[in-house]
C-alpha cells in the first residue's frame, strides 16, 4: 500500500525530528567533553566546606559512568548510542540508578561529607583526561548536590545550589578508592608510605 503524497512530508518531518531528538544529544556527548577541563579552576578553595552535603547526610542515588571515551572509545560509543543515558552536568552516566552495597554507601557518605577529604585542585593529570566514574547525588533543602568522581585521577566535581568547584581528594580518598576497587575486582593497592622529612 502506497503512502499518499500529502502524508509523506509529515512522515519525513516526524522521522527527522525523532532522529534529531535521538542523535543530536549523543553526537554532542561523543565530542563535547573530550580533552576539556570539567570546570573553571577557581582559587577560592574555602567555599568547598560550605557547598558539600552536611555531615550525616546519606546519598539519595548513585549512577555509574559510561566507559572512558579515551581508553575504551568503542565501548563508550556503543553504550552512548545504543542505550539510554543520564546527563549529569555534561557527563554521561548509565540511565538506571545503581544500588551499591550498604558498606560502600556508608564509606561514600562519610568521605564525601567531610571537608577534610578534599584538597585544592592541582591541575590536569597525565592519565587520559577526567572521566566521571561515579555520580553521587545528595538531597538538601536548597536542592540537589552532585559529586562526580574520577577514580583514575582523584578529581571530584562538586555541583551545589551554592556553587561549583573542582577539587582533588586528599589521602582520605584511599579508603573510598579501595572500596571502589574491591567492587570492581582491582588488585589491592600497597599501603602508602609516610613522607620522610
Amino acid at each position: 500500500m502506497a503512502i499518499p503524497p500529502r502524508y509523506r512530508k509529515w512522515i519525513k518531518l516526524a522521522l527527522l525530528a525523532a532522529l534529531l531528538g535521538y542523535a543530536v544529544p549523543r553526537l554532542w556527548m561523543s565530542f563535547w567533553f573530550v580533552g576539556r577541563l570539567p570546570l573553571n579552576v577557581q582559587d577560592d578553595f574555602a567555599i568547598v566546606a560550605s557547598i558539600l552535603p552536611k555531615a550525616g547526610s546519606s546519598p539519595a542515588r548513585f549512577h555509574l559512568g559510561l566507559p572512558h571515551a579515551g581508553h575504551q572509545p568503542g565501548k563508550f560509543l556503543k553504550e552512548l548510542w545504543l542505550a539510554p543515558f543520564a546527563n549529569f552536568h555534561g557527563h554521561p552516566f548509565h540511565f538506571s540508578t545503581w544500588a551499591p552495597p550498604a558498606d560502600f554507601q556508608e564509606i561514600v557518605a562519610r568521605t564525601l561529607t567531610d571537608p577534610a577529604a578534599f584538597i585544592p585542585y592541582g591541575g590536569p593529570k597525565l592519565c587520559g583526561g577526567y572521566h566521571a566514574d561515579l555520580a553521587v547525588r545528595f538531597e538538601s533543602s536548597d536542592g540537589p548536590i552532585d559529586l562526580l568522581l574520577c577514580f583514575g585521577c582523584g578529581d571530584v566535581l562538586i555541583y551545589s545550589p551554592h556553587g561549583s568547584r573542582i577539587t582533588y581528594m586528599s589521602p582520605g580518598f584511599e579508603v573510598l578508592e579501595d572500596a571502589w576497587g574491591k567492587l570492581n575486582g582491582w588488585p589491592p593497592r600497597p599501603p602508602t608510605k609516610p613522607l620522610q622529612p
